[in-house]
C-alpha cells in the first residue's frame, strides 16, 4: 500500500512540473512569432499575436494532455476488469453517486467564498481608483485600436491561464494530501495540508507576479491576497472543477 501511494505521489510531482513547465515555458516561445510577422505591423499588434499563440499552444497542451489521461485510465481500468470501478476512490465519486450527482454546496461554503470574492473584487478596484480592472486595463490603459485589440488578447491569455492554475490546484492538493495522509493522530493536518498547498501556489504565484510588469503595490496584492484566496476558493468549493475556476475566472480576472 505504501508503495502504491509513493508513485501516486511521483506521477502528481511530474504532473505538476509539467503544468507549471507548460504555463511557464510558452509564453517565452511564442514571442518568437513576432519576428514572423514583423513585417505585417510592429507594435501592440505583436503582443496579441504573441498572446493569441501563447492560447492556442495551452489549447493544443490542455487537449493532449486529457487524451493521455482518458488512455491511461482505460489502461488502467482494462488491466484490472474492473471498467466499473474508479481508480482513485478517494479523489473520486463512485458511478453510482455520479449518477446521482454531486450535492449542493453547503450554505456556510457559498457564503465564505461569496465574501472571498467580494473582498477580492473591492480590494483591487480600491487600488485602481474603485474602476473595474478589466475596463480600467482596456478602456483607460490604451492608446489606440491596436493596443486594444493587445489588451483584449492578453484578457483571453489570462482566463485561459485559469484552467492551468485549476489543474496545479488539482495537484496541489493531491500532493499535500499525500505527503500529510499519515500524519500523527492529533496534529493539525489540516493547516499542514494548507500549507503544502500554499507553498506550491505560492511558487506559482511569485513568477506569475514577477514576469507580469505589476506595479508594486500589485504585486504584494496577488501575492498576499488573490492566490491565498485561490486556494481558498478551490477549498471551499470542495475541489470542485467547474466552480472554482469560475470564482478564480472572477478574482484573478477582476
Amino acid at each position: 500500500m505504501q508503495k502504491k501511494f509513493s508513485q501516486r505521489l511521483k506521477e502528481n510531482i511530474i504532473r505538476y512540473a509539467i503544468y507549471f513547465a507548460t504555463v511557464v515555458v510558452v509564453p517565452f516561445i511564442t514571442p518568437v512569432f513576432k519576428l514572423v510577422f514583423k513585417k505585417v505591423y510592429y507594435g501592440y499588434l505583436q503582443n496579441m499575436i504573441a498572446d493569441t499563440f501563447t492560447v492556442l499552444f495551452w489549447c493544443v497542451a490542455f487537449i493532449v494532455i486529457a487524451v493521455l489521461a482518458q488512455k491511461r485510465k482505460k489502461k488502467e481500468r482494462e488491466r484490472l476488469q474492473l471498467s466499473d470501478v474508479i481508480i482513485h476512490p478517494e479523489t473520486e465519486l463512485n458511478t453510482e453517486e455520479k449518477k446521482k450527482g454531486l450535492p449542493p454546496l453547503p450554505w456556510k461554503n457559498v457564503g465564505i467564498l461569496t465574501a472571498i470574492s467580494i473582498f477580492c473584487i473591492f480590494f483591487v478596484s480600491m487600488q485602481i481608483g474603485w474602476e473595474v480592472k478589466p475596463f480600467y486595463d482596456i478602456g483607460e490603459k490604451v492608446m489606440g485600436m491596436t493596443e486594444m485589440l493587445g489588451k483584449f488578447a492578453e484578457l483571453g491569455k489570462n482566463c485561459v491561464k485559469v484552467v492551468w492554475i485549476v489543474l496545479l490546484l488539482k495537484c496541489s492538493y493531491a500532493i499535500a494530501d499525500e505527503v500529510f495522509f499519515h500524519l500523527p493522530e492529533g496534529s493539525k493536518k489540516t493547516w499542514s495540508v494548507w500549507g503544502g498547498i500554499g507553498a506550491l501556489m505560492g511558487l506559482f504565484g511569485l513568477y506569475d507576479v514577477l514576469i507580469s510588469g505589476m506595479t508594486t503595490w500589485m504585486t504584494f496584492t496577488y501575492l498576499l491576497l488573490i492566490y491565498p484566496a485561490i486556494v481558498a476558493i478551490y477549498y471551499f468549493t470542495q475541489r470542485r472543477g467547474v466552480k472554482a475556476g469560475l470564482l478564480i475566472l472572477l478574482v484573478y480576472i477582476f
